[in-house]
């Protein structure tokens, strides 16, 4: 845990009554409305000029899924850009598989060097997998 960061307990309890409010940010701070507002529009502004990733990581089902009575044999998750963020990654586990979807910028030169750095991370990713070895922690 963090210096000054609030206990597991607290971080429960806002997050709870976050839900229950229905997602209004304004339920966990305590600040006038106007006042927030003026702080989410800077961090809009302010924040997407810095960040250049967007990551998904979403657990599908463990089940394969049918419809019609045809089995559906693989998902691939869809990683939408969004403006000022020139890639997005999206990975997507489905029936025992795992997919990952890379959406870039047109402007972004050096793609290839993040699909060769993807590539060999899953290829070390299998070799542990296959030696029954748990991945490193940083």
């Amino acid at each position: 845990m963090f210096v000054g960061s609030p206990s597991g307990s607290a971080t429960t309890t806002r997050k709870a009554q976050l839900r229950a409010a229905g997602g209004n940010v304004t339920d966990i701070v305590h600040l006038p409305l106007p006042l927030v507002r003026v702080f989410v529009r800077w961090g809009r502004r302010i924040g997407s000029s810095r960040v250049n990733l967007s990551v998904s990581d979403v657990h599908g089902p463990a089940a394969p899924l049918w419809l019609a009575g045809a089995r559906m044999l693989e998902a691939v998750p869809v990683a939408p850009l969004v403006p000022l963020v020139p890639i997005s990654v999206a990975a997507l586990s489905y029936g025992g598989s795992l997919a990952v979807a890379v959406n870039a910028d047109a402007a972004v030169a050096d793609l290839d060097l993040v699909a060769a750095g993807m590539q060999r991370s899953f290829s070390r990713y299998r070799e542990l997998a296959a030696l029954g070895e748990h991945l490193p922690m940083p």
